[in-house]
């Protein structure tokens, strides 16, 4: 019996300590603005809507695959 209390306690404190710790790394509103921005994938697309809208292009590029499958 005193097993099984010693297990729900032991329990209890690692949920808490999980909710502390994922409250402690959560973004904030803020942090997360960049969601709102409307990416574009195809840089055809992106062209276009940039000569429509009068827009620069932001191009993000990498050389590198970061999980190396080439």
């Amino acid at each position: 019996m005193r097993t099984l209390m010693f297990l729900a306690i032991f329990a209890a404190l690692a949920t808490d300590d999980l909710a502390a710790r994922a409250a402690a790394i959560k973004p904030s509103a803020k942090e997360l603005t960049w969601l709102g921005i409307p990416w574009v994938l195809n840089l055809a697309e992106a062209q276009k809507m940039a000569r429509e809208e009068r827009r620069p292009i932001f191009l993000w590029a990498a050389g590198d695959d970061p999980l190396e499958r080439c």
